[in-house]
């Protein structure tokens, strides 16, 4: 992930990240205290400027100067978390290994699971789209939007494997490309799925 100041940030399976500023690698503790045995999933930056790190021990908070960890004491659904975004109202969404998402406000965590709408507490991908939805790709429960009010799940297969969403990404035009484990990619264009084997 390259920042604002286009440092470049490499999250590792198990030896934590290493940030790149154009002339050398530097090896950075983002979860204080501990040896470089984690893993980070994903990096993102908020409209602030603060990095976020999701790691499988919580989240890691950079403000450009300190690092500060939320892990399930302080309110996440749970401490393995795999993708976050920010909102346009500001708020903070991270998708979790098996407590569903965690939206953070900047002092406190509400979490979200199956039952609100997810279909499955397993959160793998998270975008926000052009028009400020929130999409989460579930492991086993399909694609799901959240418009600020509500969660719509939509069912990619009666497959359990093609509804595990891998990415989902947002092309310049407005549509959705969806990554499934075993069912290949899905166009959604707003209206329809159009699904993308390997022979096309």
């Amino acid at each position: 992930y390259q920042d604002r100041n286009l440092d470049i940030w490499f999250g590792t399976e198990g030896k934590g990240v290493s940030r790149y500023d154009g002339t050398s690698f530097e090896s950075v503790p983002v979860v204080p205290g501990r040896a470089f045995d984690y893993e980070v999933f994903h990096i993102f930056e908020d409209r602030s400027g603060n990095l976020w790190f999701c790691t499988n021990l919580g989240i890691s908070r950079f403000d450009g100067k300190t690092f500060k960890v939320f892990t399930q004491t302080d309110g996440l659904a749970v401490d393995v978390v795999y993708c976050g975004a920010e909102d346009n109202d500001g708020n903070l969404w991270f998708g979790t290994g098996g407590g569903g998402v965690s939206r953070f406000d900047g002092k406190s965590f509400t979490n979200f699971s199956a039952s609100h709408g997810l279909g499955s507490n397993i959160v793998r991908a998270l975008i926000k789209d052009k028009k400020g939805n929130l999409w989460f790709g579930t492991v086993g429960g399909g694609l799901v939007r959240y418009n600020g009010k509500s969660f719509r799940r939509f069912s990619l297969s009666d497959d359990i494997a093609y509804n595990t969403v891998r990415r989902i990404y947002e092309d310049r035009t407005g549509n959705l490309w969806i990554s499934s484990y075993v069912g290949g990619v899905v166009r959604y264009d707003g209206k329809s799925f159009v699904r993308f084997s390997k022979s096309q």
